[in-house]
């Protein structure tokens, strides 16, 4: 399964209790960025400048939750991403569905599916990472180099 993490360092944190966010595909990705970066303003934080896409193997241990984290990652069950239950599944694919036909505006942080990692996601799951000012829509202006 396709992954979506944004952070603020080039490096991303793929260690236990990471919350990424599960794609279809990639081009699903504008929908979440716009709520992740609306929500870091929301809360008084800076918004991430980097976007992660990472393929998470069926093999590794996830939760899935709705929202925003309410508990500590030592307190949640983890199992392998090929054993969720089919309720967390069908969260997913509501997620996924969502994405491609936007129906509001609106769209708020509160039914957002992301997966909690329960364990290190290895470097090689790294498919790329993007300053995500290069990826706003109408931004031409946004550079790489960093100084």
């Amino acid at each position: 399964m396709l992954a979506l993490i944004v952070h603020h360092d080039k490096q991303p944190n793929l260690g236990k209790g990471a919350l990424l966010v599960p794609l279809a595909r990639w081009e699903d990705a504008r929908i979440p960025l716009k709520i992740l970066r609306d929500e870091a303003k929301k809360i008084g934080r800076a918004p991430e400048h980097y976007v992660t896409l990472v393929k998470i193997p069926e093999n590794h241990k996830v939760t899935v939750i709705v929202g925003r984290p309410t508990l500590e990652s030592s307190k949640i069950e983890f199992v392998e991403l090929s054993k969720i239950s089919n309720e967390d599944k069908e969260i997913i694919e509501s997620s996924f569905k969502a994405f491609r036909n936007p129906t509001s505006t609106e769209f708020e942080v509160n039914w957002l599916a992301r997966l909690v990692l329960g364990e290190r996601l290895p470097t090689n799951s790294i498919k790329w990472t993007k300053d995500v000012r290069l990826l706003s829509k109408g931004n031409g202006n946004a550079s790489t180099k960093r100084n």
